[in-house]
């Protein structure tokens, strides 16, 4: 009796341990997805900014060639 009380405390801690592990690892993944989600957003961010300053640069671009084009 003492032994198979023994085995199934034993059972119950490699469980409980594994469960640990589980939880902590996927702890783990949910971190790393969330730091590439925030790396995507501001990736995304600096993308918008530099999509906006070549448009600019495009305009002031039209604007010296249709100044040019008038000398």
């Amino acid at each position: 009796m003492l032994s198979s009380l023994v085995y199934s405390w034993i059972i119950i801690q490699v469980l409980g341990l594994f469960i640990l592990f589980a939880v902590g690892f996927l702890g783990f993944k949910v971190v790393q997805i969330f730091q590439l989600l925030s790396t995507i957003g501001i990736a995304r961010k600096e993308f918008h900014e530099n999509l906006v300053e070549l448009s600019a640069i495009q305009a002031f671009d039209e604007t010296v060639r249709d100044v040019q084009s008038h000398i």
